[in-house]
């Protein structure tokens, strides 16, 4: 029987993917403010550990964010890409990455918006193992 996503993660990995999530999750709270801002974007971790984050505009797909950084990846320790990180009507972050150090993720989180603050609480998450990936 294959291991999931998080037996074969090591700690170090679990915690560069957490930050990953933590900064997703901080963008989507950005969308809520009726602003132009993109619902797709990628969350950066470069090698020396600083988050950085690529939004999508206009047309733009999530190709050609990837796009973005094929030619970085050396610099790169890990990356989440989001496609859709979901709306009131629709609260669910999808999303998918890779880390240098352990196994490509697809992840899913169901949000709910906390009435007493712009925070996000968790409802519901599941991360796996996906066929995407960006290092080798």
């Amino acid at each position: 029987m294959a291991s999931s996503w998080s037996e074969q993660a090591g700690p170090a990995v679990k915690q560069d993917v957490a930050s990953l999530l933590n900064a997703a999750l901080d963008l989507t709270v950005g969308t809520f403010d009726g602003s132009a801002a993109s619902r797709q974007f990628m969350i950066l971790l470069d090698l020396a550990g600083s988050l950085n984050a690529r939004m999508g505009y206009g047309a733009d797909s999530v190709d050609d964010l990837v796009a973005s950084v094929i030619d970085d990846e050396s610099t790169l320790r890990a990356v989440l890409v989001v496609p859709d990180c979901g709306d009131e009507r629709s609260p669910t972050l999808r999303g998918y990455g890779d880390h240098r150090d352990g196994p490509a993720f697809d992840v899913t989180i169901t949000w709910r918006r906390r009435p007493d603050a712009p925070l996000l609480d968790i409802v519901a998450s599941q991360i796996s193992h996906s066929a995407w990936w960006l290092f080798e």
